[in-house]
């Protein structure tokens, strides 16, 4: 968590206070998300570069937001919900799942957030 804490601290005062900052992560698989909404780094077999392009929010009005993410040569779909989460031995406030790919195979990473992508 002290790493998590200190990445975040880094990126808020990295010089670019017009953009969000973004900070995501999960484990069983380990991954990461971080940087700015146009450049958010997925850190999980290798690194990806993504740029969000689309955000929702439910419908019903609860805490969910769904944001899409496009690389490349890859997409992510980022699903966060405003809840208390767990990771490792901290609590963060915002739960995360990430669904993305590997090759054809789906995968579903799961894990928390401090901040998430401006919607």
């Amino acid at each position: 968590m002290k790493t998590s804490i200190a990445a975040l601290l880094a990126l808020l005062c990295s010089g670019v206070p017009s953009q969000a900052q973004t900070l995501c992560e999960g484990f069983a698989p380990d991954w990461r998300l971080e940087g700015p909404d146009d450049a958010l780094t997925l850190t999980w077999l290798g690194e990806t570069t993504f740029s969000l392009r689309h955000s929702a929010h439910a419908e019903d009005g609860s805490p969910v937001t769904a944001m899409t993410l496009l690389a490349d040569r890859d997409t992510a779909l980022l699903i966060t919900r405003a809840q208390s989460c767990r990771v490792r031995s901290a609590n963060w406030p915002i739960a995360a799942t990430l669904l993305t790919q590997r090759q054809q195979t789906p995968v579903v990473l799961t894990g928390c957030c401090l901040t998430k992508p401006a919607s």
